[in-house]
């Protein structure tokens, strides 16, 4: 259990998957796959993301995060060489930054209520 929601966490065919359910309602809120190639990126998120991107940072890991009721995302988690700093750029599949943010204290640990 996390924040309210229950996530069951599987592998399958080499990705890591989080599944997210409302805790009272046991409906399917979000799923979170690990990606493991920029071939499964479209190319407005990949150009978005390398006008943002700059020397000195080191990307981690890209996550794809796909919903019910809202847009499909990506969440592109970067840090900074030689620093603890960390933060979150989540694009939507167009290309658009949604959010930008800072986890370097919160963690970068992705919950639904950040889209809402």
């Amino acid at each position: 259990q996390k924040e309210g929601y229950h996530v069951a966490e599987f592998i399958k065919g080499g990705s890591e998957f989080a599944v997210w359910f409302n805790d009272m309602t046991a409906e399917w809120v979000m799923t979170e796959e690990n990606i493991n190639s920029l071939s499964q990126i479209p190319i407005a998120v990949i150009k978005a993301f390398h006008r943002y991107f700059i020397g000195g940072m080191k990307l981690k890991e890209i996550t794809l995060i796909t919903f019910k009721n809202h847009q499909t995302a990506y969440a592109f988690a970067i840090g900074l060489y030689n620093s603890d700093e960390s933060y979150q750029l989540i694009y939507f599949s167009n290309g658009t930054l949604y959010k930008e943010f800072d986890t370097t204290q919160l963690g970068e640990e992705i919950y639904p209520e950040l889209f809402e």
